[in-house]
């Protein structure tokens, strides 16, 4: 490599770092003023009932509200957890939509809702299980 194109090199190396620093210090100085999605402490509970029972009785799969609801009617042992929680928020397929809605994206006793897409039966969401590295 001739000494020309190493001196390119070491300057776009700058630049990038340059540009780094700059990123960093915007980062820096607008975090005080993001403000954190939350939940108020009913969709938590909900949610705190619902996900587990999601995960364990669809798993990773993608699903709508309408088929989950209509998921949980089946009669196996696997849905027993997500038929209690539905239940305990009521079988409402908006309700249901509309807390979903609420928790995507925020971690909630080890698992987080993510949206995929949609369908003709609405917004198409998984449950993801959230695993911390020690």
């Amino acid at each position: 490599m001739d000494a020309e194109a190493l001196q390119l090199l070491r300057e776009i190396r700058d630049l990038h770092r340059a540009g780094l620093d700059e990123l960093r210090a915007l980062r820096g100085t607008l975090a005080p003023h993001i403000r954190k999605r939350t939940l108020c402490n009913g969709d938590r509970d909900a949610l705190e009932r619902l996900l587990p029972a999601i995960a364990e009785a669809v798993g990773t799969l993608t699903f709508s509200t309408h088929e989950l609801i209509e998921h949980a009617k089946l009669e196996i042992k696997a849905n027993v957890a997500l038929r209690e929680a539905l239940a305990s928020i009521g079988d409402n397929p908006r309700k249901l939509g509309r807390l979903l809605s609420r928790g995507t994206d925020i971690d909630v006793a080890g698992f987080r809702i993510a949206e995929s897409g949609s369908s003709r039966d609405g917004v198409l969401r998984t449950v993801i299980t959230i695993t911390r590295k020690n």
